[in-house]
């Protein structure tokens, strides 16, 4: 793991910086007009005014029948069977649990709401569909983020994603929207869930901007819907940071607070067949980034340490530190520099301008 190593590493992928198209300079609302976005078709029953900004139990009372009907009443084959709840920032234990309250906080959830549907040909089958609103919708964004462990083939929202079972998460600007079925009959069924989701993401209506950790990422040689936005330590226990190789190891050295925050992507590689693990975690004490930069530079060179072994600390700018947890791969990326040809190889970006430009 050598200082030569970093080196080459720097300039080999200087390139691929410029060929990702990365400007850090760009809007939010320019960076979330690039996404990709598909809201779905129109609904089936009578569309209501946009989703409203709720700050507490008083204000809900005042427009719950906005707020329910938000939730479709029908879409085949589901019909809803409970009342929509509504769960204000003081009562979210309620929905989630109180011991799973640290998971959410970070991620600054003001208000969430759920209901039941029931399959028109089954009563024993349930789908839950839970709605969360977020102050920030890059929040709304890292939540869908960290719970899902796979792409979905429908795009829907801003962006959509899957999971092991029956599992739908979906990000539309300040909402994250996660639907859910401990029942599979194939592809009509998910279809099903499907409709759901885009009924409601129609009556949401709007659009944000993905977080600028994110946005400083290149989307070049990025393995589709790799990307977890990690706000405080509990949110690095989410499936989606589970299933990243190394992962986990990261996350307990890094014990981030729940104003820091964690970037995990996947890049693949040309003629290998893993993937490169990239991070960037950004501290709100700068003290607090300088110590783990050390740590974590110490804990690479240490002998018959799996996790240091496959660490590879690519520096620190401001309170941001970054590097990859797949190191390894980089001997291969070392020679690739040697034979003078680093824009062939467009997998991590030099991003020490990008990251002394955030906010």
């Amino acid at each position: 793991m050598s200082r030569m190593l970093v080196l080459a590493l720097a300039a080999t992928l200087a390139a691929s910086w410029l060929a990702a198209g990365c400007n850090s300079d760009s809007k939010p609302e320019e960076q979330a007009d690039n996404g990709k976005k598909n809201d779905g078709g129109a609904p089936t029953d009578r569309p209501v005014a946009p989703a409203p900004k709720l700050v507490g139990r008083d204000d809900f009372d005042s427009k719950a029948p906005q707020v329910q009907g938000l939730f479709p009443k029908t879409a085949a084959p589901w019909a809803k069977v409970t009342e929509v709840k509504f769960y204000p920032a003081d009562s979210l234990a309620d929905m989630v649990d109180a011991a799973n309250l640290a998971y959410y906080r970070p991620y600054g959830v003001d208000w969430a709401a759920d209901a039941q549907y029931q399959h028109e040909r089954d009563e024993r089958q349930r789908l839950v569909v839970k709605l969360y609103h977020c102050a920030d919708s890059a929040d709304a964004y890292g939540l869908m983020s960290v719970a899902s462990d796979m792409a979905h083939a429908a795009q829907i929202g801003q962006e959509s994603r899957g999971g092991i079972g029956v599992h739908l998460h979906v990000w539309s600007g300040h909402y994250y929207l996660y639907l859910w079925s401990e029942f599979q009959q194939g592809r009509p069924f998910i279809q099903g869930m499907e409709e759901m989701a885009r009924q409601i993401v129609t009556r949401l209506g709007g659009s944000g901007a993905k977080p600028a950790l994110v946005r400083v990422l290149p989307t070049n040689n990025q393995v589709p819907e790799s990307v977890h936005y990690c706000a405080g330590h509990a949110s690095t226990r989410g499936r989606g940071v589970s299933a990243v190789i190394y992962g986990r190891a990261l996350a307990d050295a890094l014990q981030l607070g729940d104003q820091d925050r964690l970037v995990l992507a996947s890049y693949s590689v040309p003629g290998l067949r893993t993937n490169c693990v990239f991070f960037i975690a950004r501290f709100a004490d700068p003290a607090r980034a300088t110590q783990v930069h050390a740590s974590l530079v110490t804990t690479q060179s240490e002998a018959r340490n799996r996790f240091g072994e496959n660490l590879l600390v690519g520096g620190q700018v401001n309170t941001c530190v970054y590097g990859t947890l797949t190191a390894a791969e980089y001997s291969w990326l070392e020679k690739s520099a040697q034979a003078g040809d680093p824009a062939e190889f467009p997998v991590l970006p030099t991003i020490g301008k990008g990251l002394s430009e955030l906010p």
